[in-house]
Protein backbone atom coordinates (compact mmCIF):
# COMPACT_ATOMS: atom_id res chain seq x y z
CA UNK A 1 0.00 0.00 0.00
CA UNK A 2 1.07 3.55 -0.76
CA UNK A 3 -0.87 6.59 0.44
CA UNK A 4 0.69 9.86 -0.65
CA UNK A 5 -0.38 13.50 -0.59
CA UNK A 6 1.63 16.17 -2.41
CA UNK A 7 1.02 19.91 -2.05
CA UNK A 8 2.53 23.12 -3.29
CA UNK A 9 3.99 24.97 -0.28
CA UNK A 10 5.54 28.37 -1.00
CA UNK A 11 5.88 27.39 -4.67
CA UNK A 12 7.62 24.06 -3.98
CA UNK A 13 6.19 20.52 -4.11
CA UNK A 14 6.20 18.87 -0.66
CA UNK A 15 5.02 15.53 0.70
CA UNK A 16 2.57 16.19 3.54
CA UNK A 17 1.26 12.66 3.97
CA UNK A 18 3.14 9.45 3.27
CA UNK A 19 2.27 5.93 4.31
CA UNK A 20 3.87 2.97 2.59
CA UNK A 21 4.27 -0.74 3.13
CA UNK A 22 6.79 -2.99 1.45
CA UNK A 23 7.35 -3.68 -1.36
CA UNK A 24 6.10 -0.19 -2.38
CA UNK A 25 8.41 2.74 -1.70
CA UNK A 26 8.82 6.35 -2.86
CA UNK A 27 11.70 8.77 -2.93
CA UNK A 28 11.21 12.34 -1.72
CA UNK A 29 10.42 14.92 -4.43
CA UNK A 30 13.32 15.85 -6.68
CA UNK A 31 13.29 19.25 -8.38
CA UNK A 32 15.06 18.70 -11.70
CA UNK A 33 14.12 21.96 -13.41
CA UNK A 34 15.68 24.90 -11.55
CA UNK A 35 13.31 27.40 -13.13
CA UNK A 36 10.28 25.34 -11.97
CA UNK A 37 10.63 24.72 -8.22
CA UNK A 38 6.89 24.01 -8.15
CA UNK A 39 7.44 20.93 -10.34
CA UNK A 40 8.64 18.05 -8.16
CA UNK A 41 9.26 14.54 -9.45
CA UNK A 42 8.39 11.68 -7.10
CA UNK A 43 9.75 8.27 -8.08
CA UNK A 44 7.88 5.14 -7.03
CA UNK A 45 9.80 1.91 -6.56
CA UNK A 46 8.58 -1.63 -6.19
CA UNK A 47 11.05 -4.03 -4.64
CA UNK A 48 10.96 -7.76 -5.26
CA UNK A 49 10.06 -9.95 -8.21
CA UNK A 50 7.25 -7.80 -9.60
CA UNK A 51 3.49 -8.12 -9.58
CA UNK A 52 2.49 -11.80 -9.46
CA UNK A 53 -0.62 -13.88 -8.79
CA UNK A 54 -2.37 -12.98 -5.58
CA UNK A 55 -0.60 -9.65 -5.08
CA UNK A 56 -2.90 -6.78 -4.14
CA UNK A 57 -1.45 -3.30 -4.44
CA UNK A 58 -3.29 -0.09 -3.71
CA UNK A 59 -1.86 3.35 -4.36
CA UNK A 60 -3.68 6.55 -3.39
CA UNK A 61 -1.99 9.70 -4.67
CA UNK A 62 -3.40 13.19 -3.98
CA UNK A 63 -2.01 16.36 -5.58
CA UNK A 64 -3.45 19.61 -4.23
CA UNK A 65 -2.42 23.28 -4.45
CA UNK A 66 -2.61 24.16 -0.72
CA UNK A 67 -1.70 22.31 2.49
CA UNK A 68 -4.65 20.14 3.59
CA UNK A 69 -5.44 18.58 6.94
CA UNK A 70 -3.71 15.25 7.24
CA UNK A 71 -5.58 12.08 8.06
CA UNK A 72 -4.70 8.52 8.89
CA UNK A 73 -4.72 6.29 5.78
CA UNK A 74 -7.28 3.52 5.51
CA UNK A 75 -6.02 -0.07 5.37
CA UNK A 76 -6.18 -1.75 1.95
CA UNK A 77 -9.36 -3.69 1.20
CA UNK A 78 -9.32 -7.45 1.68
CA UNK A 79 -9.83 -9.27 -1.58
CA UNK A 80 -10.04 -12.82 -2.79
CA UNK A 81 -10.77 -14.50 -6.10
CA UNK A 82 -11.40 -18.10 -7.03
CA UNK A 83 -8.66 -18.23 -9.68
CA UNK A 84 -6.66 -15.35 -8.21
CA UNK A 85 -5.37 -12.26 -9.98
CA UNK A 86 -2.60 -9.75 -9.63
CA UNK A 87 -4.42 -6.53 -8.79
CA UNK A 88 -2.96 -3.03 -8.63
CA UNK A 89 -5.63 -0.44 -7.73
CA UNK A 90 -4.55 3.15 -8.27
CA UNK A 91 -6.56 6.18 -7.09
CA UNK A 92 -5.33 9.55 -8.35
CA UNK A 93 -6.80 12.83 -7.04
CA UNK A 94 -5.67 16.04 -8.72
CA UNK A 95 -6.83 19.34 -7.23
CA UNK A 96 -7.31 22.80 -8.73
CA UNK A 97 -4.44 23.97 -10.95
CA UNK A 98 -2.37 20.90 -10.00
CA UNK A 99 -0.38 18.91 -12.57
CA UNK A 100 0.15 15.15 -12.38
CA UNK A 101 2.06 12.88 -14.75
CA UNK A 102 1.49 9.23 -13.81
CA UNK A 103 3.93 7.11 -15.81
CA UNK A 104 4.30 3.63 -14.26
CA UNK A 105 6.69 1.02 -15.61
CA UNK A 106 5.34 -1.11 -18.46
CA UNK A 107 3.38 -4.22 -17.48
CA UNK A 108 5.24 -7.43 -18.43
CA UNK A 109 2.89 -10.42 -18.05
CA UNK A 110 4.15 -13.94 -17.30
CA UNK A 111 2.81 -17.23 -18.69
CA UNK A 112 -0.73 -17.98 -17.39
CA UNK A 113 -0.74 -14.60 -15.63
CA UNK A 114 -4.06 -12.97 -14.73
CA UNK A 115 -4.33 -9.22 -14.16
CA UNK A 116 -7.11 -6.87 -13.14
CA UNK A 117 -5.99 -3.24 -13.09
CA UNK A 118 -8.11 -0.18 -12.39
CA UNK A 119 -6.74 3.36 -12.26
CA UNK A 120 -9.39 5.80 -11.00
CA UNK A 121 -8.73 9.48 -11.66
CA UNK A 122 -10.56 12.38 -10.03
CA UNK A 123 -9.42 15.75 -11.40
CA UNK A 124 -10.49 19.36 -11.00
CA UNK A 125 -11.61 21.02 -14.27
CA UNK A 126 -8.43 23.15 -14.46
CA UNK A 127 -6.05 20.31 -13.51
CA UNK A 128 -3.60 18.80 -15.99
CA UNK A 129 -3.16 15.02 -16.02
CA UNK A 130 -1.03 12.72 -18.15
CA UNK A 131 -1.79 9.06 -17.47
CA UNK A 132 -0.01 6.31 -19.39
CA UNK A 133 -0.37 2.52 -19.19
CA UNK A 134 1.81 0.23 -21.32
CA UNK A 135 1.18 -3.50 -21.75
CA UNK A 136 4.06 -5.45 -23.28
CA UNK A 137 3.52 -8.87 -24.91
CA UNK A 138 5.35 -10.73 -22.12
CA UNK A 139 8.77 -12.26 -21.68
CA UNK A 140 9.45 -13.00 -25.34
CA UNK A 141 12.86 -14.60 -24.61
CA UNK A 142 11.00 -17.18 -22.44
CA UNK A 143 8.53 -17.92 -25.28
CA UNK A 144 5.81 -16.08 -23.37
CA UNK A 145 4.60 -13.66 -26.05
CA UNK A 146 0.90 -13.15 -25.19
CA UNK A 147 0.91 -16.37 -23.14
CA UNK A 148 -1.02 -14.77 -20.26
CA UNK A 149 -4.56 -15.94 -19.48
CA UNK A 150 -6.28 -12.60 -18.91
CA UNK A 151 -5.48 -8.91 -18.83
CA UNK A 152 -8.43 -6.74 -17.81
CA UNK A 153 -7.77 -3.00 -17.53
CA UNK A 154 -10.32 -0.34 -16.64
CA UNK A 155 -9.80 3.41 -16.42
CA UNK A 156 -12.30 5.74 -14.76
CA UNK A 157 -12.22 9.57 -14.87
CA UNK A 158 -14.43 11.78 -12.64
CA UNK A 159 -14.70 15.41 -11.56
CA UNK A 160 -14.47 16.15 -7.79
CA UNK A 161 -18.28 16.29 -7.47
CA UNK A 162 -18.38 12.65 -8.62
CA UNK A 163 -19.73 13.01 -12.16
CA UNK A 164 -18.31 10.32 -14.45
CA UNK A 165 -16.51 11.87 -17.45
CA UNK A 166 -15.03 8.76 -19.01
CA UNK A 167 -14.82 5.02 -18.46
CA UNK A 168 -12.82 2.64 -20.59
CA UNK A 169 -12.47 -1.11 -20.29
CA UNK A 170 -10.19 -3.44 -22.25
CA UNK A 171 -10.04 -7.21 -21.95
CA UNK A 172 -7.35 -9.31 -23.58
CA UNK A 173 -7.46 -13.11 -23.29
CA UNK A 174 -5.11 -15.76 -24.57
CA UNK A 175 -6.42 -17.33 -27.77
Amino acid sequence: MLDLKLVSVAGRTKVVRQYQRAPLHILRPIHLVLARSDMGFVFHQQQGDGLVQGHRYRMDIDCVPAPPRTSRPRPPPRSSARDNFATPLVNLHVGESAVLEYLPDPIVPFRTWRLFQRPCLTAAPDATVILVEILLPGRVAHDEAHAYDLCWMETEVRVPEGTLLSWHSAEVRRA
